[in-house]
């Protein structure tokens, strides 16, 4: 009990939002409320224009609807944990017994096991629940207050163009062409909806194209330190210029049925 009243009070003291998105997703998957309201509460007050925050305190969907017409990006702060982890692993380097023999043999530098590791970490973390916001932005539920679907798009097109996240941009799209109720909106986020499953297919075909793993992990950590990367959709965008490949499909291009 000491130790989690000093964390929290170290989360309403901290200027750092990357910090405080730990804090927020370690909360979440720790099912952890008061540090999930601390840090998304002090984490609100330093980016006030970020969705992140009110998606991660799990308020009510009324509440979070409102308060996200303030917010203009979604910015879970992924990548700069992943540089964040990557330094430590460095600075303390991993062990041969804590990575495991095969995989030591497999990233043969500490600097790729390092980034490895952090991106492992990483991609294990927990995302906030949509499910209550995505139910609240579909079919009769968005006429449930006057209000209703004009904040649904809202966030929809926040999560689907202003996201750092490949899932959170998605589920913006798949929100995006539930709520949309007009031809223009429709064809908008059909166009969306088409660019996104094209970039995502040549982007799954580039990595499953490279056989040899090490090779893959250089290659993502040589566009994570890029200074200017900040979200997984510019590094996707990043990988498939490299390659020559274009961010738009053909016209004749039909996406590959999921089943």
């Amino acid at each position: 009990d000491a130790l989690a009243r000093q964390l929290i009070a170290d989360v309403d003291r901290s200027d750092d939002a990357v910090a405080l998105s730990v804090a927020a997703q370690a909360g979440a998957a720790l099912a952890d409320k008061a540090l999930v309201t601390a840090s998304t509460q002090r984490w609100r007050s330093l980016e006030q224009d970020n969705l992140a925050p009110l998606l991660f305190s799990a308020m009510p969907v009324d509440e979070l609807l409102v308060a996200s017409r303030k917010a203009t990006r979604y910015q879970s702060h992924g990548y700069d944990q992943v540089r964040l982890m990557s330094d430590a692993f460095q600075r303390v380097p991993i062990s041969r017994q804590e990575t495991g023999a095969a995989a030591w043999e497999e990233y043969p530098s500490a600097e790729l096991r390092a980034g490895v590791a952090a991106f492992a970490i990483w991609a294990a973390q927990s995302f906030p629940s949509l499910k209550p916001l995505t139910n609240a932005c579909r079919d009769a539920a968005l006429e449930a207050t006057p209000a209703r679907r004009a904040d649904c798009l809202n966030v929809a097109r926040i999560l689907a163009n202003h996201s750092d996240s490949l899932l959170m941009a998605g589920m913006g799209i798949g929100m995006l062409e539930r709520a949309v109720n007009t031809p223009e909106d429709k064809a908008v986020a059909a166009t969306l909806a088409r660019n996104h499953a094209w970039q995502q297919h040549q982007y799954f075909e580039l990595l499953s194209s490279r056989h040899d793993t090490a090779q893959e992990a250089e290659a993502f950590l040589r566009l994570l330190r890029s200074p200017d990367m900040d979200s997984e959709i510019e590094l996707r965008e990043a990988a498939l210029r490299e390659q020559g490949i274009s961010l738009l499909p053909p016209p004749d291009w039909v996406a590959p049925n999921p089943g």
